[in-house]
């Protein structure tokens, strides 16, 4: 060919050039993982990788000398794992770590590649496979270690033998099945922690979102005392047995909300013994704790005279739960931001009328369980409209309240808040 010297090369910039090469070694890796995934790394050569890239067998070339170069920089390329993400509960961290072995063994490598680490079809790649798996395993396990030392899996779990048998569980599911369904990481969740709950969908990313319900709650050790009858003023009686118990009416919302949708607790406990057990509870029930703040005070504890009957005294010391500050419930919850506020009236006023406000402000659902028992008083101005899930009388608090942009049950509902408010 006969080049015309007075004619200067075109100008091609730095900038272009390299995203052009990224975009190409982009093509070139992502068919060498594709007939991976498919059929395994027999079928994976120069020729069928141009063929499936689009791009020219002399452009591949100059850039990997051999197949197995292509293969060892296409599983380079999805060697390291993912960092959990933050402020997920013990159930959306699980949850999480599932789908990501669920990606490493249906995308990253594919049913193809493990075939061929079963057969030990290539020693050398069969460990570039096991690196891959194993270290998504090891993401894994620090999961469900940390699960162990929030007590929502037991103590002498077996870490590696639980990682085994959740990846063993997907293979498991192909085998018999030919497919996995999609809710194969929750059906495991609900076996490895019984007491968790569903999670909210993934977004698009495939990262759980955040909690839907934040309980803006107390939380108390209960001291429970057995008797045949309830003693009469001034009256001594020997009681059955004597026993703690998590409680706390905030406690107790949230574990129960955990039962059908992902929840936090917004509270506070002490840095005593006590403060630990109701953390423990929570987290074994699936709450997330994050936004349970510890501060230098005991933690609330509750005196329970429980007889036979049923009937009960209980006197409830608030402890740290008087401590919470509205502004810190306030900032919780803008971090959060949950679709629901669920909360009740054994927290001090502002706290509880900041999570309102905050709910009216978002249009978020406001719930209210309007106990321990308070006289009701017309609402101020500036308040969510409430409408009550009972037929309230006039100053009392049964049934639950709940908020509503409705302006037609306002005029039913002008009872609805404690003089406080």
């Amino acid at each position: 060919m006969v080049v015309d010297a007075d004619v200067e090369p075109a100008f091609v910039s730095p900038r272009r050039s390299v995203k052009s090469r990224a975009g190409t070694d982009s093509r070139i890796l992502g068919a060498v993982l594709a007939i991976l995934r498919a059929h395994g790394p027999n079928r994976v050569t120069v020729e069928s990788v141009a063929a499936l890239s689009g791009v020219a067998k002399t452009t591949i070339y100059r850039r990997y000398a051999n197949r197995d170069e292509l293969l060892e920089a296409a599983l380079d390329s999805k060697a390291a794992a993912p960092p959990v993400p933050d402020g997920l509960c013990v159930y959306d961290r699980v949850k999480w770590t599932l789908d990501l072995l669920r990606v490493a063994l249906s995308s990253d490598i594919g049913m193809g590649s493990v075939s061929a680490v079963l057969t030990d079809q290539d020693p050398d790649l069969t460990e570039s496979f096991r690196d891959i798996i194993n270290s998504r395993s090891q993401v894994a396990a620090e999961v469900l270690r940390a699960a162990v030392d929030a007590g929502a899996l037991r103590a002498d779990l077996d870490i590696d033998t639980a990682v085994s048998t959740l990846v063993g569980s997907y293979l498991g599911a192909y085998l018999r099945h030919g497919r996995v369904d999609e809710t194969w990481a929750d059906e495991v969740v609900h076996m490895v922690c019984p007491g968790s709950s569903g999670a909210v969908p993934p977004n698009d990313t495939g990262v759980p979102q955040q909690c839907v319900v934040a309980v803006v709650g107390s939380l108390n050790l209960d001291l429970t005392a057995l008797v045949t009858r309830a003693p009469a003023d001034g009256e001594t009686v020997l009681g059955r047995s004597l026993s703690t118990h998590p409680g706390g009416k905030g406690a107790n919302q949230s574990i129960g909300a955990a039962r059908i949708a992902a929840t936090a607790i917004i509270g506070a406990v002490g840095t005593d013994d006590a403060a630990d057990v109701l953390r423990a509870a929570q987290q074994s029930a699936g709450v997330s704790t994050r936004h349970l703040t510890e501060l230098d005070a005991a933690t609330g504890r509750a005196i329970v005279v429980l007889a036979e009957d049923g009937s009960n005294r209980i006197i409830v010391i608030a402890g740290a739960n008087s401590l919470l500050d509205p502004a810190y419930v306030t900032a919780a919850l803008d971090e959060l931001d949950p679709a629901v506020v669920l909360t009740q009236l054994e927290l001090p006023p502002p706290v509880t009328r900041a999570a309102a406000s905050w709910a009216s402000g978002r249009r978020r659902r406001f719930v209210l369980n309007p106990s321990p028992t308070a006289p009701l008083a017309p609402r101020s101005s500036g308040w969510p409209t409430l409408s009550s899930s009972t037929n309230t009388k006039p100053r009392t608090t049964r049934g639950r309240i709940r908020a509503t942009t409705s302006t037609s049950r306002s005029r039913r509902c002008s009872n609805a808040f404690p003089p406080w408010w």
